[in-house]
């Protein structure tokens, strides 16, 4: 998008989407990465600005205020107007909800972008696969369990060592005991 046209898309959501409920700036110009192949992804048109997800998100804070302005009103305040307090109320908690939704929808894809465009790649070599946290975890439990199952190994190996020892030297002290010489015994 040029710089005009951007301005443009950013006024209008800031025109439409702080009194309807057609809104959700993120939504329109927010970008993800686009995924080429399982695991592979092409970072060069997504959006690594948080600039258009704090938009929403402000505009959510500004309504959510004031949805619950309108609430704490009478409702005589309200009478001859188009909308009454709870309508106005309903209202305002529906461009609320619209608003936070697309500024977690935009910070969702924003921390998309940046993350792949963090990886460098080598020009011939394939990206490196994008792994959910649920595969990093399961990824990092096998690990652990491998860590540990090395650690019992190694304690059973250490133990059988040190029976072996024992063996040994209980061997060792009945040769010894073979063939020391008999002492006399003297009687008192």
């Amino acid at each position: 998008m040029t710089r005009t046209r951007r301005a443009t898309a950013i006024a209008a959501c800031l025109a439409l989407g702080s009194h309807t409920l057609i809104g959700g700036c993120s939504f329109i110009l927010v970008r993800g990465p686009v995924k080429e192949a399982p695991g592979r992804y092409a970072p060069a048109a997504c959006t690594s600005s948080r600039a258009v997800p704090w938009l929403d998100f402000s505009l959510a804070a500004a309504q959510g205020y004031a949805a619950f302005y309108v609430l704490g009103q009478t409702d005589a305040q309200y009478e001859g107007k188009a909308l009454s307090r709870e309508e106005l109320a309903w209202t305002l908690a529906g461009t609320t909800m619209l608003h936070a939704i697309s500024a977690m929808y935009g910070f969702s894809k924003v921390a998309t972008c940046r993350e792949i465009r963090s990886q460098t790649v080598i020009p011939y070599e394939p990206a490196p696969a994008h792994q959910t946290r649920a595969e990093r975890r399961s990824d990092e439990a096998a690990e652990e369990a491998a860590v540990q199952a090395r650690m019992r190994e190694k304690a059973a190996a250490d133990a059988k060592v040190e029976s072996e020892r024992a063996a040994a030297d209980a061997k060792a002290a009945g040769e010894a005991a073979r063939h020391a010489p008999a002492r006399p015994t003297t009687a008192p």
